[in-house]
């Protein structure tokens, strides 16, 4: 199982489900046809992009020239990873699935123990366990000083924490607010204040929802301008931001202008 394992470098959706990328995929099962005509066929049999997989552009390097190019991937859910495993009738791909199947028992049971339901727990549950490791290796005399301020640094001065991101999503919500009231659309009491009760009530919900739509619209087109802004694809997980870019994001988010967010 381990040689399977050293395949994939599996990935997590943005409610911390496990994902697998289509390539990975498609040279771990072996398969001699060319990537995009075979998830052209894999797709055929009843597949949906934004359901069962996201397409996400990535650089990659050419191994004959010095240069990189833009090359097409399909992020998939686990359930398709394994039913197109099966597909193939092959024994590598009956392993990869009895792989797949237990990497989703194993994440049910972190979800299900640690109340998993995002991205966000996900990694804050892994950065508990790399604390926890650490404290026992260096209780037991396992790992030095010197090599404990490496691992910080490293840490510290990659990532993003939990509370950076948390920091971004305040910014970007307080922007969008702001955006959305310069635009008209808000949600005042003086709106409900005529009419039947009963009519009242609908209208107050469906204010509050449209509302709810237009304010997660446009925060969404924040995230993507900041993450471009920074380098990033507009599709990058929020944990791939940079900790050193965190204020530098939050500072791009304030000075944008709200018309040239588009409503």
């Amino acid at each position: 199982m381990n040689e399977i394992q050293q395949l994939f470098n599996l990935k997590r959706n943005e409610d911390g489900t496990v994902a697998v990328s289509g390539r990975e995929l498609h040279k771990g099962l072996e398969i001699g046809t060319q990537y995009d005509k075979w998830m052209e066929r894999m797709i055929a049999y009843g597949f949906e992009e934004n359901i069962d997989y996201i397409i996400q552009s990535v650089k990659v390097q050419s191994q004959k020239r010095l240069r990189t190019y833009e090359q097409l991937d399909h992020i998939m859910t686990l359930d398709m990873a394994k039913e197109i495993s099966m597909i193939q009738r092959s024994e590598i791909g009956r392993k990869i699935r009895g792989y797949f199947i237990k990497v989703e028992r194993q994440h049910n049971e972190l979800a299900s123990a640690y109340g998993i339901t995002s991205l966000d727990d996900m990694n804050q549950l892994i950065e508990q366990l790399v604390s926890d490791k650490l404290d026992y290796l260096i209780s037991t005399g396992q790992v030095s000083n010197q090599k404990l301020e490496e691992l910080n640094n490293k840490f510290e001065g990659e990532y993003v924490t939990p509370q950076d991101i948390d920091a971004i999503k305040f910014a970007i919500k307080s922007k969008a607010e702001q955006i959305l009231g310069k635009a008209g659309i808000q949600v005042t009491i003086d709106e409900f204040l005529i009419g039947d009760v009963y009519e009242q009530a609908l209208a107050n919900k469906k204010a509050k929802e449209e509302y709810r739509h237009q304010l997660g619209k446009v925060k969404s087109k924040l995230l993507v301008k900041s993450k471009k802004h920074l380098g990033m694809k507009g599709n990058a997980p929020n944990n791939h931001i940079k900790r050193k870019d965190v204020d530098l994001a939050i500072q791009f988010i304030k000075d944008i202008r709200p018309s040239s967010i588009e409503i």
